[in-house]
């Protein structure tokens, strides 16, 4: 049975579980980089550097009171996310529409 991944920001307890392949409820820098690329436009890689140099305090695998530490790497993600939904709402505003 296939999943989809919870809104992080509703409910990252679920996210967090859901991301974790390991079910051991820490995850590795690329499950978390995989768990992210699938709801960022970003490559996992791409994030794995992100999580590897913008969390040097961090030490892998993190648990998720880690993940969830302010300015930790579910904040940075939910921001991202944020700023990914309001680019979408502007560019749908009737304003923001030109006719062909």
């Amino acid at each position: 049975m296939v999943k989809s991944l919870p809104d992080l920001r509703e409910a990252p307890r679920e996210w967090f579980l859901l991301a974790d392949l390991q079910g051991n409820e820490l995850l590795e820098v690329s499950e978390l980089a995989a768990g992210l690329a699938a709801v960022l436009p970003l490559s996992s890689e791409t994030i794995r550097t992100k999580l590897e140099t913008g969390w040097p305090e961090i030490s892998w695998p993190v648990s998720f009171e880690e993940f969830l530490q302010e300015h930790g790497p579910a904040h940075w993600a939910a921001q991202q996310l944020a700023s990914l939904s309001s680019q979408e709402k502007n560019q749908l505003e009737p304003s923001n529409l030109r006719d062909n």
